[in-house]
């Protein structure tokens, strides 16, 4: 897998999210990203290793409405 962006707070330099060209896992840093999380993503989500598994074809939208919401992509 190789390091791709994921929402974090203004001013971090974290890249949490990961790559596998079929999934991404989504992984909150913060209280703030948590937060999102549980306003955005359904509450049965999958975790794995703390981030959420997201399948390829929804992580634009996700990140999309992310930014939209103020969050920084990496």
């Amino acid at each position: 897998m190789r390091p791709s962006p994921f929402f974090v707070e203004p001013g971090s330099s974290r890249s949490p999210l990961l790559d596998a060209d079929l999934i991404y896992l989504l992984k909150p840093l913060t209280n703030v990203a948590h937060a999102w999380v549980a306003e955005h993503l359904p509450a049965d989500a999958t975790w794995w290793c703390g981030a959420i598994v997201v399948e390829h074809r929804y992580i634009g939208p996700i990140i999309g409405v992310a930014i939209g919401d103020g969050l920084v992509v990496r």
